[in-house]
Formats: C-alpha cells, structure tokens, sequence
C-alpha cells in the first residue's frame, strides 16, 4: 500500500517536470485494456535512430529537450512491426493536420510557402467600473 503511493507520487514528480521543461501534454487520451499512458508525443518528434535485432533505438524531440530510449521487442519481426506503424501513424497525423488547418482556413487559400501569422491578445481584469451610461 504505501510502496504503490510513493511509486504513484514519483511517477507525478517526472511527470510534472517533463511537462514543465517540454510543454508535452500526459492528460487525456483513451484507456486501452487497463493502459493507461504515461507520456503523449506527437509522432513528429519520434524519429527512429535504428533497429538492431529485436531492439529499436528513438530519439524523442521535443523543443529543447531529447531523449534516447532503446525499445525491446520478443522478436525482430515485433520491433520491425512498430517501425512500420510508426511510419503509417506519423503518416496518418501528418494528413491529419493538414485537413484541420484547411477546415480552420475554410475559403482562405494559402500559396505553398506563405507563412500565416496568428495575433493572440490576451486580456484581463478584475473590480472594473460599470462601463453603461445608466449605471456610471
């Protein structure tokens, strides 16, 4: 019982710094079979250093900050399997984002290599006066 709550407060410690040093979020997502993720990465970071028998080497890159993970599979045909999905998603998230920005920029048509410039003003504020003729 109390190992379970210190293994469950470390695994929140990493977690938080990781999102703190990268902005990757760990919150949402679905629930597989009692899975549950601990980290979300757009496939985009993922890149597939090598593959070496039953074993897969990553680099996760994200802003700043990269990792090398090795990933080890039961069999060599497991870990060329997950090279291969990686691909098919990473594929799949890239046809993905260019339908939701053509669904963002409805009859707006941008020429292949002009760059679009968003402007977001933030605003606040808090005891303001009554703005109306018949109240101020």
């Amino acid at each position: 019982f109390g190992a379970e709550d210190e293994l469950d407060d470390d695994e929140a410690s990493v977690a938080d710094s990781v999102l703190k040093a990268s902005g990757v979020a760990d919150t949402g997502g679905k629930h597989f079979d009692g899975w549950r993720p601990r980290y979300r990465f757009p496939c985009s970071s993922v890149t597939v250093e090598s593959q070496h028998k039953n074993s897969v080497f990553l680099l996760f890159q994200v802003e700043e900050v990269k990792q090398e993970r090795e990933l080890i599979f039961d069999t060599a045909e497991d870990a060329k399997q997950f090279c291969v999905k990686l691909d098919e998603e990473r594929e799949k998230e890239n046809t993905r984002s260019k339908a939701r920005l053509q669904s963002t920029l409805g009859d707006i048509r941008l020429d292949p290599y002009e760059r679009l410039s968003l402007l977001f003003e933030i605003v606040s504020g808090w005891d303001l006066p009554i703005g109306d003729l018949k109240t101020s």
